[in-house]
């Protein structure tokens, strides 16, 4: 699979940064690779990355633009629950950070639309 590959290639190493991530993440979702954006996504945090609204958003679009309305929603939920959960234990500027934005709902919204 593309994931092994990437790995196998040396493209996805411990020293990956967010926006290396995001930006693996973004081409996914451009190459019409929603699986690979999602186990992208899934990934970042046994890297110690905590994904941020570009992070989610671009996720999100990934499964918008293959019409994956579950899976869509399932990220919005879990990004909500996780900036609720930041804020209840006191890190309020990385609870805003990567609270989900107008870009992630409106992916869910047009993937539900699609499904």
């Amino acid at each position: 699979d593309l994931m092994h590959e990437a790995e196998q290639r040396g493209l996805l190493h411990d020293t990956c940064s967010l926006a290396d991530y995001n930006a693996a993440i973004t081409a996914s979702e451009r190459c019409w690779q929603w699986q690979l954006a999602l186990q992208l996504f899934a990934r970042m945090p046994s890297r110690s990355l905590i994904p941020d609204r570009f992070s989610i958003s671009a996720a999100i679009s990934a499964c918008e633009r293959a019409s994956r309305w579950q899976q869509a929603v399932s990220l919005l939920y879990f990004a909500q629950v996780e900036a609720l959960s930041e804020g209840l234990h006191g890190s309020v500027g990385s609870a805003v950070q990567n609270t989900p934005d107008v870009v992630a709902y409106s992916g869910a919204v047009s993937a539900c639309e699609k499904g």
